[in-house]
């Protein structure tokens, strides 16, 4: 199941406390509390004051969501702080981030395939996906969308210990915190009636200076049953060559859209 890279180029990236907000929800303009996507004649969603990564339909449902994302939101917040002064890196970053939250139908997709979900699902609750990019070599003119500003340069499945290894790279007790962080986000499913699997993501950015940005995403998963029949709607299933549909799909800036919805 892996794809060419060296285990020994893994190196860490941000050192922070919790992984950042996950901003899918605001590139699709959709609540991060109940997912309600926002119409086009309702007035924009608000952001999050502090973070200002995520957003939310009501008062009520930023309420409700605080508990789990006052830990992501203080990090973002520190972490802004800490690039006030290296606004070309935080821009990267930020690019990065919208970039990989663009593409999250077709990362969902290459986890499923990657991992033979629709067979075996309990798979995705022990091991990761991870994934390096790097810029393209022009990514930074206005003239090339976001969809399209990063190669990928190799992606692997993990072992659970292996995706703890990376994340540990980040510093002492990163790789709990991160994942403890996926458990709350599984009760926030469960709170909201919702029994998805959630997959496990890690996404590398190389950066020009050379060092490495490490995020941690999470994917919500459909059910098996909808996922293998993503698969053989897209003719792209786990005994294809998952990796090379990947670049082809990310190379065109492809936004998948044939993941189930459970």
């Amino acid at each position: 199941m892996s794809a060419s890279l060296n285990k020994n180029q893994i190196t860490s990236g941000l050192n922070e406390e919790e992984p950042l907000p996950d901003m899918k929800w605001r590139v699709l303009k959709a609540c991060q509390w109940c997912a309600q996507r926002r119409r086009r004649d309702e007035e924009p969603y608000q952001a999050c004051g502090a973070c200002k990564e995520v957003i939310y339909c009501s008062k009520e449902c930023q309420k409700a969501h605080w508990p789990l994302h006052k830990g992501p939101c203080r990090v973002s917040v520190q972490f802004q702080k800490t690039l006030r002064d290296e606004k070309g890196r935080a821009k990267e970053i930020a690019v990065f981030k919208k970039w990989h939250s663009t593409h999250w139908t077709v990362l969902t997709h290459t986890f499923m395939c990657a991992l033979n979900y629709a067979a075996e699902p309990s798979i995705a609750a022990c091991h990761f996906l991870f994934i390096t990019v790097s810029p393209k070599p022009n990514h930074h003119s206005r003239s090339i969308p976001t969809a399209k500003k990063y190669t990928v340069t190799g992606a692997f499945v993990l072992t659970e210990a292996e995706g703890r290894g990376i994340m540990a790279a980040n510093g002492p007790g990163q790789a709990d915190r991160i994942l403890n962080n996926i458990e709350a986000s599984a009760e926030h499913q469960r709170a909201r009636g919702k029994g998805n699997t959630l997959g496990r993501m890690l996404l590398g950015l190389e950066m020009e200076d050379g060092s490495r940005v490490l995020d941690c995403v999470t994917l919500q998963l459909p059910r098996p049953e909808l996922a293998m029949a993503s698969m053989q709607n897209s003719a792209w299933g786990p005994d294809d060559d998952w990796l090379s549909h990947l670049k082809r799909a990310l190379e065109n800036g492809v936004v998948f859209h044939s993941v189930a919805v459970p």
